[in-house]
């Protein structure tokens, strides 16, 4: 998944700053933590759970901004 975010032409318009850990962390960003940490904490979107969304075969784990922020 590094791979693919780190090429991303277009961060901001393609939001691979969404991507973080599975242990809630924030990872890495081309542009570093601290910017993404910043752009994670613009967009609180009201979401309070966390919730699975089934993809091809398996399911991805969403969970809020919030948890991800609280972690740092």
């Amino acid at each position: 998944m590094g791979r693919v975010e780190a090429s991303n032409p277009f961060p901001l318009l393609i939001p691979c700053h969404r991507v973080v850990r599975s242990d809630l962390s924030i990872g890495g960003y081309g542009y570093g933590k601290e910017v993404k940490m910043e752009i994670i904490q613009r967009e609180e979107r009201g979401c309070e759970e966390s919730m699975e969304l089934k993809v091809n075969d398996g399911e991805l784990s969403l969970f809020p901004a919030e948890w991800v922020k609280q972690k740092g």
